[in-house]
């Protein structure tokens, strides 16, 4: 009898590991169709509404077949537009959520011909913008909310001073030139979720910002900006707008600028615009040189 009630659990034993195996089997299964079908819906859906790359906004992205195109093209261009090129032409710069500081540069006339660089700009939120005084003369900013509420207006800075302002809430922001209020620019925060990672920027490079200097002294500011804490990410020489087109000039002869972007390991204000300072004294020096 007692034999028989042994081999009768020793069954029922087995029976219920046999389950226990087959359930475990079935559910891990199911787990990886689930993880299929949710990889698959996550192509055409999970891609946030507001997905910001190469200056664009894609939104409301339902078709699977051309998605995984997309998908593949937005992180690509998230790094594209995280060029100097690309920077120069838009004038937009795209950070992504590890960035907390970005330098906005007042330029100099003579090296440039845009008001500011960049003037358009998509960050996220706790995101501090620095306007920093490139021009040789006193300049300033005003910062407006989307209601059109004065946030910051600052119209005394000084050659190579900064001012600043930290942004906390989603929304679409604007800044002019207290010198040309016709001169303008924008900042649109938005979740970090819906900003693409930027394989150029990580958590140890807080800062991001751009420098203009003459080509011909591109040695010099290839050593000093990828110093003491500066990192150049990318370079693009483009014509000035004074440089002459005189055939009897040798194009080798012709200056031409050199925009940098560059990424800065400190994230403290007063230590950003000290360093940035500096090279603008250097670079003032250069630029005073041009024709």
């Amino acid at each position: 009898m007692l034999n028989k009630m042994l081999v009768t659990l020793s069954t029922i034993s087995l029976v219920m590991i046999s389950v226990a195996i087959a359930g475990f089997s079935i559910g891990n299964n199911v787990f990886i169709s689930f993880a299929q079908d949710d990889l698959e819906d996550a192509i055409g859906t999970v891609i946030p509404n507001e997905t910001y790359y190469g200056g664009q906004t894609i939104t409301n992205i339902t078709d699977n077949s051309s998605n995984t195109t997309s998908e593949v093209n937005a992180t690509s261009a998230s790094d594209s537009q995280f060029t100097a090129e690309s920077i120069y032409n838009t004038n937009s710069l795209i950070a992504d959520n590890d960035v907390t500081e970005v330098v906005v540069m007042i330029p100099d006339d003579k090296m440039i011909q845009k008001q500011f660089l960049p003037g358009n700009l998509t960050i996220a939120p706790e995101t501090t913008v620095i306007w920093i005084n490139g021009q040789n003369n006193l300049n300033g900013i005003t910062l407006y909310n989307s209601e059109g509420k004065e946030l910051l207006t600052n119209s005394t800075i000084p050659f190579a001073n900064a001012t600043s302002y930290e942004f906390n809430k989603k929304g679409v922001y604007s800044f002019t030139s207290t010198t040309d209020p016709s001169v303008n620019g924008t900042v649109t925060v938005v979740s970090p979720q819906s900003l693409m990672d930027i394989t150029e920027t990580n958590a140890t490079t807080h800062t991001v910002g751009l420098f203009v200097a003459p080509t011909s002294e591109k040695e010099y500011w290839n050593y000093h900006l990828n110093t003491i804490g500066f990192n150049i990410k990318s370079i693009y020489d483009y014509p000035l707008a004074t440089a002459t087109t005189s055939s009897e000039i040798d194009e080798e002869e012709e200056e031409n600028g050199t925009l940098y972007l560059y990424t800065q390991k400190l994230s403290k204000f007063s230590s950003v615009v000290d360093r940035v300072s500096k090279k603008l004294h250097y670079a003032g020096v250069q630029i005073a040189k041009l024709p």
